[in-house]
């Protein structure tokens, strides 16, 4: 054995190998050494770690594996056609982003301000870039960053960032708490996307946008916001309706200002109620997918500034996650880039 073998605290071991040997090559007796040594290391290495801990560390890094427990395994691997990485939008100090408070009800106090007469929160002065009553958090459960939004006031928790071209996914459970004044209806929120131009073009507190609605019974609806326009495919006897209905082989259909068509419902019903639901959105270009765990649920193309007809199109912006009157949380919230839809997304598209 060399002086190094002997030095790193090695030497011991030769008994166990040697003991009962009469001839043995030095070449062979390390070899057999070695092998004992591996083995002996690795069972010492595993003995002297807990049961409780073994199992807990397998439960960590089921958990740490993916955040998204309800993601089908094939929705989890990248297609080959983009190996973009994620990216994660949420930390502890939410430094991606920025919160803008819009009108607050009559009912809050805030210290500083005048004390709003406001019924809806959508008339009146607008508290502006920041965040008096916390309505933005962030907890860490499971080592992950995890958003709780309070509700208790209409705000937009805006990303610094403009985004194009890409892939959004995150998920989100209800909270408890409602606020007023939709203390006694839906709890809602909402993804919007696109946003461009000065906080408070809508109600006094969200951006000019597209909205992929976050609402009980309602995920994956599509909203306009401060008159925004697109085409949706919808369903023959729902296509003059003010809101009409999703439908992914239904004839295309202007939506939005000049049209007398304020939103499109969603096709499909696929959240799970009390648990934990997926919200996705892919864009690219002016065409965009919702897709509410794993299900695409509206389809859009030609989205536009303002009418559709003669403005130019909208293909990209910041980033608001709303808080509406209702308690919810997000976790999991991520991004990446995208090149083009998928084939299943894009197949729905008339020109594929």
């Amino acid at each position: 054995m060399s002086a190094s073998a002997t030095q790193a605290g090695l030497a011991p071991s030769t008994a166990i190998v040697s003991r009962g040997r009469t001839v043995m090559s030095a070449g062979f007796r390390s070899l057999v050494l070695a092998m004992v040594l591996g083995i002996f290391g690795l069972s010492v290495g595993y003995s002297q770690q807990p049961a409780a801990v073994q199992e807990s560390a397998v439960e960590t890094q089921e958990k740490d594996s993916d955040t998204t427990s309800n993601q089908p395994a094939d929705q989890q691997k990248q297609p080959a056609s983009n190996p973009e990485p994620w990216r994660q939008l949420l930390d502890k100090k939410l430094t991606l982003w920025e919160p803008f408070t819009g009108v607050p009800h009559k009912s809050v106090k805030i210290e500083g301000f005048p004390r709003s007469r406001s019924e809806d929160c959508r008339k009146g002065k607008p508290y502006g870039l920041g965040d008096p009553k916390n309505v933005y958090s962030v907890k860490l459960v499971d080592g992950q960053p995890v958003l709780h939004v309070t509700g208790e006031m209409y705000a937009g928790l805006t990303s610094l960032e403009e985004f194009q071209n890409y892939h959004f996914s995150t998920e989100f459970k209800w909270g408890k708490k409602k606020w007023p004044p939709r203390k006694h209806i839906k709890r809602d929120s909402g993804i919007l996307i696109h946003c461009t131009g000065k906080h408070g073009a809508f109600w006094n507190v969200w951006m000019r946008c597209l909205e992929c609605q976050v609402q009980e019974g309602d995920c994956g609806d599509l909203i306009q916001l401060a008159g925004t326009s697109c085409q949706v495919r919808t369903t023959p006897e729902t296509a003059d309706k003010e809101t009409p209905k999703h439908s992914p082989g239904g004839n295309w259909c202007t939506i939005g200002p000049g049209v007398g068509k304020w939103g499109a419902k969603h096709h499909g019903n696929h959240e799970i109620e009390g648990d934990w639901n997926r919200i996705e959105v892919f864009t690219v270009g002016d065409r965009a997918v919702f897709a509410v765990n794993g299900h695409p649920v509206m389809h859009l193309k030609n989205t536009r500034l303002g009418k559709y007809s003669g403005n130019k199109p909208l293909t990209k912006g910041k980033i608001q996650i709303q808080s509406e009157a209702a308690e919810i949380w997000y976790r999991a919230m991520k991004i990446r880039p995208l090149r083009k839809l998928p084939a299943e997304l894009a197949a729905h598209f008339d020109d594929q």
